[in-house]
Order: C-alpha cells, then sequence, then structure tokens
C-alpha cells in the first residue's frame, strides 16, 4: 500500500501520454492559397469609391500574406499598386505594403 500513490502517478502518466500519441502530432497550419478572385466584394469600393463592407475587409485581412506576390503579377500589380487599393486598405484598418516592402 506504501507504494499506492507512486503507482497512482505512474498510471496516469502513462495513460496521459498514451492518449497524446494516439491524437497523432498538432495539425499543422494551413497554406495561404492566394486568390485574388476572393477580393471580388471589394470591386465597388476600389472602383466606385465609398467604403468597403465588411465582407471586403474580411477577405483583404484574409489575403495579407498574398499582397506582395499580386505586387508580382503582371495582371494584378497596376490593380493592387494604385490610390484605390490603399484607401480600401486604409478604410478596414489594413497596413499594404508597397512594392519596395517585398521581396523579389
Amino acid at each position: 500500500m506504501k507504494n499506492f500513490p507512486i503507482t497512482l502517478v505512474v498510471c496516469i502518466f502513462v495513460v496521459a501520454t498514451t492518449v497524446a500519441l494516439l491524437n497523432g502530432p498538432p495539425p499543422v497550419a494551413a497554406q495561404t492559397v492566394c486568390d485574388a478572385s476572393q477580393l471580388s466584394s471589394c470591386a465597388p469600393a476600389f472602383l466606385f469609391g465609398g467604403n468597403p463592407n465588411q465582407e471586403c475587409c474580411t477577405k483583404l485581412r484574409a489575403e495579407q500574406p498574398c499582397y506582395c506576390e499580386y505586387f508580382g503579377d503582371p495582371n494584378l500589380q497596376n490593380f493592387v499598386n494604385s490610390d484605390a487599393a490603399r484607401r480600401v486598405a486604409e478604410a478596414c484598418n489594413i497596413t499594404f505594403p508597397t512594392m519596395a516592402d517585398c521581396p523579389n
């Protein structure tokens, strides 16, 4: 009976370790997939001015890791490097990089 607390602690440790191993490693963060079409909800604000809607701001935040990739895309470069893009980002309280901020 003297060894009961030690045995109990060892059993709890073994069970906890087994459960942790059976659950596998923690999930890897999903890699960002850049898709400029996700920003379609921002089109009215980009094209006609006015304030962007909440969906636009949410999508802009989600696409932030992609801004530099968009700067490098000849089809998107003039669009994302425009005053309208900066105005919409500012209205959403999002820091928008310049081309100089992006690695080549």
